[in-house]
């Protein structure tokens, strides 16, 4: 029984030295076509790289994830976690999307899309976050110039598919 446990056990071993060749010699065949495909992979990253979102939530834990998904994905987030810091980062770095919590201290989502439409004089994509049951406040942002609007929770999937509507 033994020799038979041994053979097999060598069998599955030069099996497995086997693929090994195989994979080392499609690993060093391939390696220029690979680094090819790499470099393109990055300038598509870079394209994406170069478009600003200016993320405004007082939530933190939902800011982090927001920041990490988008970044995943190759935007340059510019965070902020009050109105206030919301509008000296639109007015410095001109993004070409807004996503805005509407009730943040200091100044609110709804002053945020004011200022951006009616001071600053920008078309720039603004997407509001509200909790359920403010429809009144929406239907305001909409007025006041708001191009989308997610309900709370927010899921990151959801608004990714939305970014890249509005920016590609």
């Amino acid at each position: 029984m033994n020799t038979f446990k041994n053979k097999f056990r060598n069998r599955k071993l030069s099996s497995i030295k086997e693929n090994m060749k195989e994979n080392q010699q499609y690993y060093e065949l391939d390696a220029p076509k690979r680094a090819q495909n790499n470099s393109i992979n990055n300038n598509q990253t870079d394209k994406s790289a170069t478009k600003k979102v200016v993320l405004a939530e007082d939530n933190s834990l939902l800011l982090l994830l927001l920041k990490f998904r988008l970044q995943k994905e190759g935007y340059e987030i510019l965070t902020a976690t009050n109105g206030k810091e919301a509008l000296e980062l639109i007015q410095e770095h001109k993004p070409e999307l807004v996503l805005t919590d509407i009730m943040m201290p200091f100044v609110s989502g709804l002053e945020i899309i004011s200022h951006v439409r009616n001071k600053l004089k920008l078309e720039t994509p603004i997407i509001i976050f509200s909790a359920a049951g403010q429809e009144e406040i929406v239907i305001k942002a909409f007025d006041l110039g708001a191009t989308d609007f997610m309900s709370k929770p927010i899921s990151p999937n959801e608004l990714i598919i939305r970014v890249k509507k509005l920016l590609h």
